[in-house]
């Protein structure tokens, strides 16, 4: 791979690096609201689906740091 196109990899790494730590701060404040809800509200459906879309986007993320390491041996 030449120069260019390296340093173009470097750029993509670098943007899934942040990628990597906004979406970690999302699950963060996203698993604190669930921590947060009443009890009463723990068996709705709205707080199924909440979960639900955490459990995911925390596969995201994993899917995401392989991306980035698959790059990083190429750099």
């Amino acid at each position: 791979m030449n120069a260019k196109r390296r340093k173009k990899l470097g750029e993509v790494h670098q943007q899934l690096n942040f990628a990597i730590s906004t979406l970690e701060d999302v699950i963060d404040d996203e698993q604190d609201s669930l921590d947060n809800t009443p009890e009463g509200l723990q068996e709705s459906e709205a707080f199924g689906e909440r979960e639900d879309a955490l459990d995911e986007l925390r596969d995201a993320l994993e899917e995401i740091k392989s991306s980035m390491e698959t790059i990083q041996g190429m750099l």
